[in-house]
């Protein structure tokens, strides 16, 4: 056992240690903080302007990346779309003209149809509102399926004479850009072929785990079992 004594307990059975203590301490407090002391009246008979310090901000502006600004655009453009289909009610007699039996190209029904627009909560939207007016107005024309008469039939003439409306487009021109269908910027292809690309990388790697891996490693594990057994049974 080591007999040294802590410096603490020297210092403090020391008959002076009070006294430089208080040198140490105490002393020379007025000294240490004099430039706080001096400065602190100053502020006091409001001499000196206190300074104030800010914290320094973390956050950075990038550039919003290509694909995201076109998604944006396209989002914005399919909700100023609804807004004149379903607030302004920019088509509203149009549509109850062709439920009242007004010539349509989209009647009888085709098989299939585009929808056009990529923002599901806008034709979430777009849908209720085509079937309350379909609820509220008498139709001649006779259909079997509800969903299907709305998105196939209601859902094209509602879009169309809104692109008339809003892009100043003929009939023929707003059925063109209907058909054609949203326009997608480069960037937003290569970023599905990225997002696709490492989806398919971490799908092989889990099936060559699944494969190769995990069977390696249930036949070591019963190996071992097995060896650990007739170890055992060895010494028994």
């Amino acid at each position: 056992m080591s007999n040294k004594t802590p410096l603490i307990t020297l210092l403090s059975d020391n008959f002076f240690f009070p006294i430089i203590f208080y040198l140490l301490f105490f002393a020379s407090y007025g000294r240490r903080f004099a430039f706080w002391t001096d400065e602190a009246k100053c502020l006091l008979v409001a001499k000196t302007q206190p300074l104030y310090r800010l914290k320094r901000s973390r956050s950075t502006t990038q550039d919003v990346p290509q694909h995201v600004q076109s998604v944006q655009d396209r989002t914005r453009t399919e909700e100023a779309l609804v807004d004149c289909i379903v607030t302004s009610k920019g088509t509203e007699q149009h549509l109850v003209d062709v439920l009242n039996g007004k010539p349509s190209k989209w009647f009888p029904l085709k098989p299939r149809v585009p929808v056009y627009m990529d923002s599901e909560q806008q034709c979430a939207i777009l849908f209720e509102h085509l079937k309350a007016l379909l609820h509220n107005c008498k139709t001649q024309l006779n259909f079997t399926n509800e969903v299907e008469f709305i998105c196939s039939f209601l859902f094209p003439e509602a879009i169309i004479h809104g692109l008339c409306e809003l892009q100043a487009l003929s009939w023929q021109e707003a059925e063109e850009v209907f058909l054609r269908g949203p326009t997608y910027h480069p960037s937003e292809v290569e970023e599905f072929d990225r997002v696709i690309a490492k989806r398919m990388r971490k799908e092989a790697t889990f099936a060559y785990q699944k494969v190769i891996i995990l069977p390696y490693a249930f036949t070591l594990h019963f190996t071992f079992i097995h060896l650990a057994d007739a170890f055992i049974q060895s010494d028994l």
